[in-house]
């Protein structure tokens, strides 16, 4: 799926190069970086052939990138940080505009530091929640066809116009607020990442249309921000109390639906589950129009975590009442 979904964003660059290769400890440079020209080496230049491989893709995936050789690592750290590949004594720059990994475990590794720590954005993909959606790709035989779509130079253009986003006195202070309560709370930033975060929420603003970064684009960092999975709910208050107090509420509306819904017997024959079931129903009702109206009464306020957290909390509902049918029937 993660692959799938790559494979789509890079189709949506019309002319972009995708690289895509699951690493193991037995990846060989020549499967990332092509193998070496025989006629260079007549030369006794040790320059590879690089044509279809990592060093000329402009969107790449390195599927579980966290189990290649260390020595591979040290070669991709340079080619993610300053798009550069060392090739027949030289280094030679690349095209690669977006580099993905993907992994069925967090990595965890010390070792790994430096390598996770080249990758802005964490995001978890879980299975399919929504019903409706999960019949729609039951005998797809082809993925959905990208229609809208943009090449490289038209991204090259939009990037280059991200960079005019300002960053004013009053964002920094409250980047400088998040990184205190963050701290307090044990989760510790590198100076270097805070840096590419503020860059990284530049994006979110120009694609809102706005010339300067907001106090509200500042949501979208919460997943430049965890590496622990348990991190990222206090990463998530942390960012709503200082930044956006509809995060804090959607949180707290978040833990309350759990809440309910620990309270349901996970057998649906088990005799106190339709009583179970009727009360987090009620109280899963309730959170849904709190949701709606946080997202009604604020057409001003950026509420895409709100609108995440409500469509969460419907599909738990809807699996809920789903249930509860089938046992009274």
């Amino acid at each position: 799926a993660k692959s799938a979904l790559l494979r789509y964003v890079s189709a949506a660059v019309s002319d972009a190069r995708f690289f895509d290769l699951l690493l193991s400890k037995r990846t060989t440079y020549a499967a990332l970086f092509g193998p070496y020209k025989v006629s260079a080496l007549k030369r006794d230049v040790y320059e590879r052939n690089t044509q279809g491989r990592l060093p000329e893709a402009h969107i790449a995936l390195l599927d579980e990138g966290g189990r290649a050789d260390p020595s591979l690592h040290e070669t991709l750290l340079r080619l993610a940080n300053e798009r550069e590949f060392e090739n027949g004594g030289a280094p030679v720059k690349c095209p690669l505009i977006s580099l993905f990994s993907g992994s069925n475990s967090i990595i965890s590794d010390p070792e790994l530091e430096a390598f996770v720590d080249r990758f802005l954005v964490t995001v978890t993909v879980d299975y399919v929640r929504d019903d409706q959606a999960f019949t729609d790709i039951l005998g797809r035989a082809q993925p959905t066809q990208v229609t809208d779509t943009m090449t490289v130079a038209e991204l090259h253009k939009a990037q280059s116009e991200v960079c005019k986003v300002q960053i004013t006195a009053a964002f920094k202070a409250l980047v400088l607020n998040v990184k205190h309560h963050l701290r307090a709370q044990g989760i510790t930033v590198s100076d270097r990442r805070w840096v590419q975060i503020v860059e990284g929420l530049k994006a979110f603003a120009w694609l809102d249309g706005e010339a300067e970064v907001l106090d509200e684009h500042m949501e979208w960092a919460t997943d430049m921000l965890w590496r622990k999975p348990e991190d990222r709910r206090v990463v998530m208050q942390v960012i709503g109390s200082v930044a956006n107090p509809l995060i804090a509420q959607a949180v707290a509306l978040s833990d309350r639906a759990h809440a309910a819904l620990s309270t349901v017997p996970a057998k649906d024959d088990d005799q106190g589950f339709l009583n179970a079931a009727s009360r987090a129903n009620k109280t899963l009702k309730d959170i849904v129009n709190e949701l709606e109206s946080m997202i009604r009464f604020n057409p001003d306020r950026k509420t895409a975590r709100v609108r995440q957290t409500l469509q969460d909390i419907r599909a738990k509902k809807d699996n809920l009442v789903a249930r509860t049918r089938a046992k009274s029937e």
